[in-house]
């Protein structure tokens, strides 16, 4: 069946579990978040989460506009995720089949992407010398602002607030950083 979650406080924890069908949420403020889901899709727009976001779908897809939290972490077996305005201290995605889109991800800590089969896209709202990153393409190509970096690039930014870490083993990696 369907979840619906909207417009909710909570100084503790959330937690939804879903089998089959969608998770909507929206408006939603909380200690932390937990949402797990074996096949559908899981829609969210507009979380914060003081300590950790936990997102996960077996089978289906992942759509997040705008989320902050001091810790995301992103789950996905087979489907795809679409995400913008994205806040973190620290990331984790990780995702067997599928591609993965973050559009403004801002990141304060430590950040890692990983896509077993799948392509990468990612704009990051913050400057390039304010992160450290390594972006690897086993099977694929790594472009940063639009410059081909062939299979893989490792920046290691003095004085960088954050590092992110995106490993593609059968897929492209594409990042660019907007202001």
């Amino acid at each position: 069946g369907k979840v619906g979650l909207d417009e909710v406080d909570a100084q503790g924890a959330i937690t939804v579990v879903n089998k089959y069908g969608d998770v909507d949420m929206a408006d939603i403020r909380a200690g932390s978040l937990a949402a797990t889901l074996d096949a559908g899709s899981i829609n969210i727009d507009a979380i914060t989460a003081k300590g950790e976001l936990a997102v996960v779908n077996r089978y289906g897809k992942i759509g997040i506009d705008e989320a902050a939290a001091g810790s995301l972490k992103i789950e996905l077996d087979a489907g795809n995720l679409l995400a913008g305005n994205i806040k973190a201290g620290a990331l984790s995605v990780d995702n067997d089949y599928g591609d993965i889109g973050i559009d403004r991800l801002e990141l304060t800590g430590m950040g890692e992407i990983k896509s077993d089969t799948g392509n990468v896209d990612i704009s990051l709202s913050m400057d390039e010398g304010d992160l450290s990153y390594e972006f690897d393409a086993a099977v694929g190509k790594v472009a940063v602002d639009g410059k081909d970096c062939a299979r893989s690039i490792i920046n290691r930014a003095a004085g960088a607030k954050a590092s992110l870490n995106v490993n593609a083993k059968f897929g492209n990696i594409t990042a660019r950083f907007v202001r």
